[in-house]
C-alpha cells in the first residue's frame, strides 16, 4: 500500500484456537492393553486491512470508492486418532512386545477473501457500511485424509538375540484413486555379544553389539491435488446452462508413493565400563519412483504434469567416538568426535531432467546477438558451472570443460575436448565431471573440560576430499571490473603480458568471457573453530551467604576461526561476523 498518512491505515487480526483430546485405556488381559486416542482442533482467523476514506490518496476519488477494506477469513478443522493394541509378555528368557492398530487423520481448511470500497467514516469500517465490492469473493479449499494400518513385533532372548519387524499399509487422499495405498515394512536383527558368559564382567569390553536392518519408507513429496484433475469455475461468465468451468490442474491418477529402501548395519563397542564408546554404521538408501514434472504437448493446455520417474542411490558410513580422557574428584576431560562419508549417484534419469540438461546446454551455445534479441540478462550466470544430471553420475558433481591452462605463447586458454584433443574454443558439449562438491569425509570434534565449577567447551568442524568452483577468482580477478571497482592486485601481476609468461590468468587485452573451466576447480578442505564457551558455577556454600540458590556466569563465542584450502573472499554478498555473548544467571 502507498499511504500518505500512516494513521489512516491499520490492520487487525482475530484468532481462535479450540483443541480437545480424548483418551481411553482398557486393560483386557495381563500384558494386553487397548489404547484409543482422539484429538480435535478448530482454528479460526480473520485479518482486516483498512484504508481510511480521509486518506490523501482519495482526494480526487468519487465517494463510493473512498476507503478500502481487505478481509481474509481462515477456517481450519482437523482431527486425528489412534486405536492400538499393545501386548507385552515375558517367559523365562523370552520377551515379546507386539503392537497392532490403526491411525487416521483428516485436515480441512478454507480461506475466503474479498475487497470492499466506499466508506463514509473511518470508524465505520465493517462490511455492512461499504458501498461497493470491487472484486468477486475468492475462496480456497483443501482436504487431506490419511489412514494407516500398522503392526510391529519385538523379540529378545536372554537380552542377547534381538529381532524386530514392522509392517504398515498407508493410504493418502493426495494420490489418485489408482495408487492411494502402499505397503511399507522393515526387519532387523541384533546381537548383544557383551551378554555372553565369556564377555560378562570383562575388564576391557563393557559393551559389544551388532545390528542389521532393512526396510522401506514412503514420502508424498508433492502439492495436494497433483494426482487429481481439478476444475475452476469462471465467476465472470454466466450462461443459460450454468457457469463456465475450465481445467485448472491436470492430475495423474497413477501417481504413487516415492519409496526408499534402506539397509543399515552397525557396531557399538564400549570399553572400560563405557568410558570409551565407539559407534559405527554403514547405510545404503535406494530411492525409486521420484516424483517429478514431465513435459507434455502444449496443445493439451498444460506444459507438464506429475509423474513417478527417476531413481537415486546414497551409501556411506558414519563413525562416532566418545571418550572420558581423565576423571578424578576435581577434573573431568571428555573428547567427542564423529566422521561421516556419503556418495550418491543417479541410477535412473527422469524425462524432465533430460530436458533440463538440453535446455542448459542450449543456453551456453547461444551467440551474444541471440541473447540480446531475447532480452535476457545473463550477467555472470553462464560463467559458473550449473547443475547437470546424468545417469551414473553424482547429484553434486561439478561439470566444466577441462583446461590445460593459459598458453604461454599467446595468452589464450587451451581446453581439452571429450576426445582428448586440445583446442582454443570452449564448447558446452565438452563439459565433463571435474570435481564433486560432496566431500570424501566430514564431521566434527570437541572437548569438554571441567575443574572445580569451571567448564570449557570447544567444538570444531571439518571436511576434506571435496571440490568447489572458486567464483571469487573468476569475478574478482579474471573478470574484474577495473573501471568501476577496486580490484585484486593479481589482476595485473598474474596475467599474461608477453610470450613466455607462465601465469594463471589470460591476457587482459583480449577480455574473453570465462565459461566454466577446470582451471577454477580447487580442492575444498576445511577446519572451522565453530564455538567456544567458558563458564563458572559458584558453589552453594558460597552463594548461600548471599541468599541465592544458584549463580553462574558464562562467556561464549561462535565462528571464531576458519582454515580453508580455497581462498575465497567473504562478506561481499552476505554478512559475516563473529558473535560473542556473556550471560549471568541468578536463582533465588
Amino acid at each position: 500500500w502507498k499511504v500518505a498518512n500512516l494513521s489512516s491505515f491499520f490492520g487487525k487480526m482475530k484468532n481462535r484456537d479450540l483443541t480437545n483430546n480424548f483418551q481411553l485405556n482398557i486393560n483386557i488381559l495381563e500384558g494386553l492393553m487397548f489404547k484409543g486416542q482422539l484429538g480435535l482442533r478448530r482454528t479460526d482467523g480473520r485479518t482486516d486491512n483498512f484504508k481510511d476514506p480521509a486518506d490523501a490518496d482519495y482526494s480526487t476519488t468519487s465517494a463510493d470508492k473512498k476507503g478500502e477494506l481487505n478481509r481474509q477469513e481462515n477456517y481450519n478443522w482437523s482431527w486425528n486418532g489412534k486405536a492400538m493394541f499393545y501386548y507385552n509378555h515375558t517367559v523365562g528368557g523370552h520377551f515379546i512386545n507386539a503392537t497392532a492398530g490403526v491411525e487416521f487423520s483428516e485436515n480441512m481448511s478454507e480461506s475466503t477473501s474479498y475487497t470492499l470500497n466506499g466508506f463514509q467514516l473511518g470508524n465505520m469500517h465493517e462490511p455492512q457500511f461499504a458501498a461497493t465490492q470491487s472484486e468477486p469473493v475468492r475462496v480456497s479449499e483443501s482436504t487431506n485424509r490419511k489412514v494407516g494400518l500398522l503392526a510391529s513385533v519385538n523379540y529378545a532372548y536372554n537380552d542377547i538375540y534381538l529381532f524386530d519387524g514392522s509392517f504398515r499399509m498407508d493410504g493418502s487422499s493426495d494420490f489418485g484413486q489408482d495408487k492411494q495405498f502402499a505397503p511399507f515394512w522393515s526387519v532387523g536383527v541384533g546381537l548383544n555379544m557383551h551378554n555372553y558368559e565369556f564377555l560378562k564382567d570383562n575388564w576391557l569390553i563393557s559393551r559389544l553389539k551388532l545390528r542389521v536392518s532393512y526396510g522401506s519408507t514412503g514420502n508424498v513429496g508433492f502439492a495436494p491435488y497433483s494426482a487429481i484433475t481439478t476444475f475452476q469455475t469462471a465467476t465472470d461468465a454466466w450462461f443459460f446452462t450454468g457457469p463456465a468451468a475450465s481445467l485448472m490442474a491436470l492430475g495423474n491418477s497413477r501417481l504413487t508413493w516415492q519409496t526408499t529402501n534402506k539397509l543399515d548395519a552397525g557396531l557399538n563397542i564400549g570399553f572400560l565400563n563405557d568410558k570409551i564408546t565407539l559407534e559405527g554404521s554403514y547405510y545404503r538408501n535406494a530411492t525409486k519412483d521420484l516424483i517429478d514434472d514431465v513435459k507434455i504437448p502444449e496443445y493439451s493446455g498444460f506444459t507438464s504434469y506429475k509423474e513417478n520417474s527417476g531413481s537415486t542411490l546414497n551409501e556411506g558410513f558414519e563413525v562416532s567416538l566418545t571418550a572420558i580422557l581423565f576423571q578424578n574428584k576435581d577434573w573431568m576431560v571428555t573428547f567427542m568426535g564423529n566422521l561421516s562419508s556419503n556418495k550418491n549417484k543417479i541410477t535412473k534419469l527422469s524425462e524432465e531432467m533430460n530436458s533440463y540438461n538440453e535446455s542448459i546446454l542450449a543456453e551456453y551455445t547461444k551467440s551474444e546477438e541471440e541473447k540480446r534479441k531475447e532480452g535476457k540478462e545473463y550477467g555472470d550466470v553462464l560463467t559458473r558451472p550449473l547443475i547437470l544430471y546424468y545417469e551414473g553420475k553424482s547429484l553434486s558433481a561439478i561439470y566444466a570443460v577441462r583446461s590445460e591452462g593459459i598458453d604461454p605463447a599467446n595468452g589464450q586458454e587451451r581446453f581439452i575436448k571429450k576426445n582428448g584433443m586440445s583446442t582454443y574454443t570452449w564448447d558446452a558439449n565438452d563439459q565433463v565431471v571435474v570435481g564433486d562438491s560432496e566431500p570424501d569425509a566430514k564431521g566434527s570434534f570437541g572437548f569438554n573440560v571441567g575443574w572445580k565449577g569451571i567448564t570449557l567447551n570447544a567444538y570444531f568442524s571439518y571436511q576434506w576430499g571435496g571440490q568447489s568452483y572458486n567464483s571469487t577468482l573468476v569475478e574478482k580477478v579474471e573478470n574484474a571490473q577495473i573501471s568501476t571497482q577496486n580490484v585484486d592486485k593479481r589482476v595485473l601481476s598474474a596475467r599474461w603480458k608477453h610470450a613466455g609468461n607462465v601465469v594463471p590468468y589470460y591476457d587482459l587485452s583480449k577480455n574473453p568471457t570465462s565459461h566454466p573451466t577446470s582451471r577454477f576447480v580447487q580442492n575444498d578442505n576445511r577446519l572451522d573453530f565453530t564455538s567456544l564457551s567458558i563458564g563458572y558455577d559458584f558453589s552453594r556454600q558460597l552463594i548461600s551467604k548471599w541468599k541465592l540458590k544458584s549463580l553462574s556466569v558464562q562467556f561464549s563465542a561462535n565462528d571464531l576461526c576458519k582454515w580453508r584450502s580455497v581462498k575465497e573472499e567473504r562478506a561481499i554478498n552476505y554478512p559475516f561476523a563473529r558473535s560473542f555473548n556473556f550471560s549471568l544467571n541468578l536463582g533465588f
